[in-house]
């Protein structure tokens, strides 16, 4: 090339070869099949699920982070 990143061609490793499978989750992450009838993908870690009234909680332990879940009804 003439050192010119405009006049290079793309390096095919950069620009990919699609999407994953959506049933794939990502490196590091596992995907939960909830009861409730929901696919999630979360982190490794994150083993602690707790249920109650304002839904479903993915918390990774010993931390005071969370992801929640919960159901969206219109009047």
């Amino acid at each position: 090339g003439t050192g010119d990143a405009a006049s290079e061609p793309p390096d095919d490793a950069a620009t990919g070869t699609g999407s994953p499978d959506a049933g794939d989750p990502p490196p590091g992450f596992v995907t939960q099949d909830d009861e409730e009838g929901f696919r999630i993908a979360v982190p490794e870690e994150w083993g602690v699920r707790t249920r109650d009234t304002g839904g479903v909680f993915y918390k990774p332990f010993g931390s005071g982070e969370l992801l929640q879940v919960f159901r969206v009804s219109e009047p």
